[in-house]
């Protein structure tokens, strides 16, 4: 008998959660031409400001150096003592007190 009870009292409170969720919500969302807002009336359609133009796209790939097969290979150590000698994975991207060393 209690489980019945514990289980009509539970989707009594999903039922309820639901129905006052649902009042909650606006039916319509309101515009900024609504006058209950206070604004008197929208501007014509001469007057409305232009959209603004889209950023240009620019692909990360563009700066892809595929590898090469003529491209002598460096070992890892060579490689690890040049990234602890820039500081870092982070050290690379800042400017070299050397000047443009590699």
């Amino acid at each position: 008998m209690q489980r019945r009870i514990i289980h009509l009292g539970g989707g009594l409170a999903v039922a309820v959660a639901l129905v006052s969720g649902a009042q909650a919500e606006s039916s319509s969302p309101s515009s900024p031409a609504d006058p209950a807002l206070g604004a008197t009336q929208t501007a014509p359609a001469s007057e409305q400001p232009k959209p603004q133009p889209l950023p240009v796209y620019r692909s990360p790939l563009n700066e892809y150096r595929p590898y090469r097969v003529d491209e002598p290979l460096r070992s890892w150590k060579d490689a690890n003592d040049e990234a602890r000698r820039l500081g870092g994975h982070m050290g690379h991207l800042a400017p070299s007190s050397k000047g443009g060393e590699r």
